[in-house]
């Protein structure tokens, strides 16, 4: 049975799920920032007549994730142990599904390490507003890595 998709196709943006370690965050909107740079340093011994190139300092993006608001207040409890001053660290992953769904057979995971609240915002109001309520988290992760 054909399903339409070739193996070249991209997969869409929409079948993720987001898992963080003891924490029931529910389900999320989007999820943005997953990301990796390294810092170029350049530098030149006296008899070279051009810079060579090295690899420096590694970071990884910071991770945004979006939700719909409903009763759920885990990521709210963890930002305030930050808040308190108690630095847990969580690790979790981000599940790209196929178009079926199935979230028994992800098509690719990518599991971030030591991540910890960085800035929650809140949901905006608006009298005459007709969307839905969202809160957003913002997760920094010292690595990230492909299962």
């Amino acid at each position: 049975m054909s399903t339409g998709r070739r193996p070249h196709d991209p997969h869409g943006d929409y079948n993720f799920i987001v898992t963080i370690d003891g924490c029931d965050a529910g389900v999320f909107q989007k999820c943005d920032g997953l990301s990796f740079e390294v810092d170029l340093v350049e530098y030149r011994d006296s008899m070279m007549p051009h810079p060579q190139k090295r690899p420096g300092i590694r970071r990884y993006g910071n991770i945004k994730l979006i939700k719909g608001n409903v009763a759920n207040t885990a990521l709210w409890e963890w930002c305030q142990a930050i808040i308190g001053g108690e630095h847990e660290r969580k690790n979790g992953s981000i599940s790209v599904l196929s178009d079926s769904g199935d979230s028994n057979q992800p098509v690719v995971t990518f599991n971030f390490n030591d991540a910890w609240p960085l800035r929650w915002k809140g949901f905006r109001l608006d009298g005459m507003g007709k969307g839905s309520l969202v809160e957003e988290i913002e997760l920094v992760v010292e690595s990230i890595s492909i299962a």
